[in-house]
C-alpha cells in the first residue's frame, strides 16, 4: 500500500530517532515541495534553493534529497541535531510501515 506523500507528515509519529536527535517534528503538517511546485507558492521555494524535494517548512532541519557530498551552505544531505547545516550525510534511507488501528 502506498501513502500519499501530503498525508505522510500529518498526525501522531511515533519516531525511533536514538542519539541522532528530532529533525522531523519541524517539517510536520508541512506540504511536499518540489522544484516545480510549491504548494506555498514562495518567489524562491525551498526546494530550488536547497536543491531536493522534501516538506519544507522554512526550510529545513533535515533534508535527506539534498545534494549529495555538498558540505557547505545547507545544500547536502542534511540532519541538522545531529551533525549540523555544514555536513552533508553519505547515506540515508526512510523506512515506513502501515499503521496499525
Amino acid at each position: 500500500m502506498w501513502v500519499s506523500w501530503k498525508a505522510l507528515f500529518r498526525g501522531p509519529h511515533n519516531l525511533a530517532l536514538g542519539p541522532t536527535g528530532d529533525a522531523l517534528s519541524y517539517h510536520a503538517g508541512s506540504p511536499f515541495s518540489t522544484r516545480d511546485h510549491d504548494p506555498r507558492g514562495r518567489p524562491r521555494p525551498c526546494a530550488v534553493a536547497y536543491t531536493g524535494a522534501w516538506w519544507y517548512r522554512n526550510c529545513h532541519y533535515a533534508n535527506l534529497n539534498g545534494r549529495y557530498g555538498v558540505p557547505y551552505d545547507h545544500q547536502g544531505i542534511n540532519w541538522y541535531p545531529w551533525k549540523g547545516f555544514e555536513y552533508s550525510i553519505p547515506f540515508t534511507e526512510m523506512k515506513l510501515r502501515p499503521q496499525r488501528d
